[in-house]
């Protein structure tokens, strides 16, 4: 089978691509996607060299934006998560900055601009009475460095409204008969799902690798 040469053309980012071969899961990219370095943060830093300890999931480092360069550092998941739903038609993700040296990440929707979601609120989870905080390094945006506290305005429930928009978009898209050979809407929309489930559950402190059994099971 040839290799793909754009990401939509790539087969889906299913949590058992990403635990198989995280390199080659991750070679074809969104075009907002300016460079990926995957890292072993629990790796011996005296023996780089060395393979990854097994059951330990890399991370992975990615520059993004245009005007504002950013660069963060994503589990595999949540990167994976963000890849997806990018993979619909008018979806990206975009950096903006507070003028302070801080870029923010959002998901915006070419027809629903009043719905752009900074993607610390998708990853954790946020709903309409939570605003999500770093907690650690400011670049890393791995689900165990965020967290959800009370806010003091009501905002959206951010998983709540892109998968909204994802499941309006992909239906539609699977309609009009102009969708990728092999990718279906059902099965689309069961992998975000179980993308987010392993996010959830990285959050809780378990690695995605060793949690991935557990959302097979599920699935």
């Amino acid at each position: 089978m040839p290799t793909p040469t754009t990401f939509l053309d790539s087969p889906l980012l299913t949590p058992e691509r990403i635990a198989a071969d995280p390199e080659a899961a991750f070679a074809v990219r969104p075009s907002w996607v300016r460079g990926l370095v995957l890292v072993h943060p629990d790796a011996d830093p005296e023996r780089p060299s060395e393979a990854t300890p097994q059951g330990v999931s890399p991370a992975a480092v990615v520059s993004l934006g245009e005007s504002h360069l950013a660069h963060k550092t994503y589990s595999l998941t949540g990167l994976a998560l963000l890849f997806e739903l990018s993979r619909l038609p008018g979806v990206s993700v975009v950096t903006n900055s507070d003028g302070k040296g801080r870029h923010y990440e959002r998901v915006t929707i070419a027809d629903a601009a009043e719905d752009l979601t900074s993607v610390n609120r998708l990853l954790i989870g946020a709903t309409t009475y939570d605003q999500a905080k770093v907690v650690g390094i400011k670049s890393d945006m791995r689900p165990e460095n965020l967290r959800a506290t009370p806010a003091r305005k009501l905002g959206k429930d951010a998983r709540a409204v892109l998968l909204g928009h994802a499941e309006r978009i992909v239906r539609a898209w699977e309609a009009k008969g102009t969708m990728p050979h092999l990718l279906t809407a059902d099965g689309y929309l069961a992998n975000l799902e179980r993308l987010l489930a392993l996010t959830d559950l990285e959050a809780s402190g378990l690695d995605p690798l060793a949690a991935l059994p557990v959302v097979s099971e599920e699935a």
